[in-house]
């Protein structure tokens, strides 16, 4: 597992997902010194980036496959097929 540096929406789905499950870090589009300040932690702290990769491969494994998340879809169309 890799931790994961997102670059784009903070609002978005990857970068919630980053934070929620903390597997990484994600950055505004343009935040320079964020990216740089951000680089320079990581590479101070080996603990934490094993602790992210391995949360983001326990995640990838649990929840990040296409074929689980392709299941969750079709549990949600059913349900709300049948309402």
């Amino acid at each position: 597992g890799r931790p994961l540096l997102f670059i784009g929406a903070p609002d978005g789905e990857i970068a919630q997902l980053a934070r929620d499950q903390s597997i990484g870090v994600g950055l505004a589009p343009g935040d320079g010194q964020g990216l740089a300040d951000t680089l320079v932690q990581l590479s101070k702290d080996a603990g934490l980036l094993d602790a992210m990769g391995a949360r983001a491969r326990r995640w990838f494994e649990r929840d990040g496959q296409a074929s689980a998340a392709f299941e969750r879809w079709e549990k949600l169309l059913r349900r709300l097929a049948e309402d």
